[in-house]
């Protein structure tokens, strides 16, 4: 831990500082994905104190720059590009601080592989539902389905930055303490289905307490073990 104190880890907040040390020993996730899936969740909150060190946390547990980035970029399509762009931006200074360079991932994939790629990650997540799915998003816009495939599954949660499992626990995190109920039972199967171990989830909920009400986190636990039924 006095790797992690020695950084530009300046939380305003003592107890969401000691929450966040603690987080780090408990089981069922790894320290990546607790740091993956607590910064999903302050920039889905728009917390740019909880963000910033966050994202200080990452670096100082050597997380490379580039998949702290993708929590971030990948929040715009649950959170919207304002969140996205907020989370950047103390991403860049969070960098700077650190002397890291601020990339991008080079995405080479044709428009007709990122389209492919979208499809069969979406089947994976949505498995029996996906037509379903498919059919539903046709009625309500032509666009928004086209868009949900082509620009959500396709364009980013299927580029190889983070591993579905990870990108699939970062979503219930953001979409969980946002209270998106319809979306989270989507993406609380979708975890599993990419092999996510049912205590990993729970602990993902669990561990959202040091951003949302204990109220909140029991609905949601509520939701999950309703889901797994």
């Amino acid at each position: 831990m006095q790797k992690f104190l020695n950084y530009h880890f300046f939380s305003l907040n003592q107890t969401f500082r000691n929450d966040v040390e603690a987080l780090l020993l408990r089981p069922a996730l790894t320290r990546p994905q607790r740091v993956f899936t607590s910064l999903a969740a302050a920039n889905a909150l728009l917390l740019d104190h909880e963000t910033a060190d966050c994202i200080a946390l990452g670096i100082a547990e050597s997380i490379p720059v580039l998949q702290l980035k993708e929590v971030i970029l990948q929040n715009y399509l649950f959170c919207g590009f304002p969140n996205a762009i907020e989370g950047l931006l103390i991403l860049q200074k969070q960098a700077r601080l650190h002397g890291l360079a601020n990339e991008d991932f080079q995405d080479h994939r044709s428009d007709g592989t990122i389209r492919l790629d979208g499809e069969r990650l979406c089947r994976e997540v949505y498995r029996k539902n996906f037509d379903k799915l498919m059919n539903n998003m046709q009625s309500l816009s032509t666009d928004l389905h086209q868009w949900m495939i082509r620009e959500g599954y396709g364009k980013v949660l299927s580029r190889p930055v983070l591993p579905g499992i990870e990108r699939e626990l970062c979503t219930v995190s953001a979409l969980a303490v946002l209270g998106r109920t319809r979306q989270l039972i989507s993406h609380l199967k979708g975890a599993f289905h990419l092999g996510a171990d049912i205590e990993a989830i729970r602990e993902t909920i669990l561990s959202l307490r040091i951003f949302v009400s204990q109220d909140h986190i029991d609905r949601t636990m509520n939701l999950l073990e309703n889901t797994l039924e």
